[in-house]
C-alpha cells in the first residue's frame, strides 16, 4: 500500500513538473515574442533603408555617367568627327531621286561614332544606365546612326566571321525602336528622308550649316 502511494505520488510530482515546465515555456515564449518581433521589424527597416540608399547611389552614379557621356559626345574631338561623318553621308550616300546608297565601308571617323554607341549599349546592359535614360538622351541618334551603317556592320561580321561585332549597338537600336513604339513617337522605319534631315541637323549642331526649314 505504501509502495502504491509512493508510486502515485511520484507520478503526480512528475505531472506537476511537466505542467510547470509547459507553463514556464509558455511564459518565456510570451516574453521573447515581442522582442523577436521588434528585432524582425528592425531588420526589415534596415533592409528598406539600405535599398533606398542603394537606389539613390545608383541614380547618382547614372546621372554622373550620363553627364560624362554627354561631355564626351559633345567634346571637340567627337563633334569634329560627327561633322565629318555627316558631310561624308551627305556627299556620298544620297541620290538625286530621294533615295540612299548602301554604306558598305566604315571609315575610322564613323567607327568612333559606332564605338561610342557600342559603349552606351554595353553600359545599359550592365545596368549602369536605364532604358528610359538612354532613350531620352540618345534615342533618335541611336536609330539614325545605326540605320545607314547596318549594311557595313553586317559586311564586317561576315568577313570576320564574328556576329558580335557592334552587337551592343544593334541591340540598343532595337530597344530604342521598341520604346519609340511604346511612347507613340518616331517611325517604324528610318527612311532616306529621315536620314537626310538628320544629317542636316547634325551638320547644323556641329557648326557646319543651317538645317533645312520644315
Amino acid at each position: 500500500m505504501v509502495q502504491t502511494l509512493g508510486t502515485i505520488l511520484t507520478v503526480v510530482i512528475y505531472a506537476v513538473g511537466a505542467v510547470w515546465a509547459a507553463f514556464a515555456s509558455t511564459r518565456q515564449a510570451q516574453y521573447w515574442r515581442p522582442l523577436a518581433s521588434a528585432a524582425e521589424r528592425n531588420v526589415v527597416e534596415q533592409m528598406r533603408s539600405f535599398r533606398e540608399q542603394n537606389e539613390r547611389a545608383r541614380k547618382s552614379f547614372e546621372v554622373d555617367m550620363l553627364f560624362r557621356l554627354g561631355d564626351r559626345f559633345d567634346s571637340e574631338r567627337l563633334v569634329n568627327t560627327r561633322r565629318r561623318v555627316a558631310k561624308r553621308l551627305r556627299d556620298n550616300c544620297f541620290t538625286s531621286d530621294g533615295g540612299m546608297l548602301e554604306v558598305l565601308h566604315v571609315h575610322p571617323d564613323s567607327l568612333r561614332i559606332l564605338t561610342f554607341f557600342e559603349h552606351v549599349g554595353h553600359s545599359r546592359r550592365m545596368g549602369v544606365l536605364t532604358d528610359e535614360s538612354v532613350w531620352y538622351q540618345y534615342g533618335r541618334r541611336v536609330r539614325t546612326y545605326w540605320a545607314p551603317y547596318r549594311p557595313a556592320v553586317e559586311k564586317i561580321r561576315q568577313g570576320a566571321k564574328d556576329p558580335t561585332v557592334k552587337e551592343e549597338f544593334e541591340k540598343l537600336n532595337g530597344l530604342m525602336a521598341d520604346i519609340d513604339r511604346q511612347h507613340g513617337v518616331g517611325d517604324e522605319d528610318i527612311t532616306p528622308q529621315h536620314l537626310r534631315r538628320f544629317v542636316e541637323d547634325e551638320l547644323a549642331s556641329t557648326g557646319e550649316e543651317s538645317p533645312t526649314q520644315a
